[in-house]
């Protein structure tokens, strides 16, 4: 089961699609209306939510995968390869 701050993420990154979505747009979902400004280091946080989420999401044979661009991360959903 997903915590709330982590389901705000794994929803933005599900929704964005194959494009994917940036971790300056994920922090900005996931912190922008938190009234204390959020964690001292936000992309660390969503990292760490992402590592949780993936954690329940391997049951079922998904993953949110980054990788690096000019800007920063870009985060995807994605299936884990299939075992032989």
């Amino acid at each position: 089961m997903l915590k709330a701050g982590q389901r705000v993420i794994f929803e933005a990154v599900l929704k964005a699609g194959k494009h994917g979505i940036s971790s300056d747009r994920l922090v900005a979902i996931r912190y922008g209306d938190d009234p204390n400004g959020g964690p001292e280091d936000p992309k660390n946080a969503v990292c760490s939510h992402i590592t949780h989420i993936n954690n329940i999401l391997k049951k079922v044979g998904k993953r949110i995968e980054g990788s690096r661009g000019g800007a920063g991360a870009f985060y995807v959903l994605k299936d884990l390869p299939a075992c032989k």
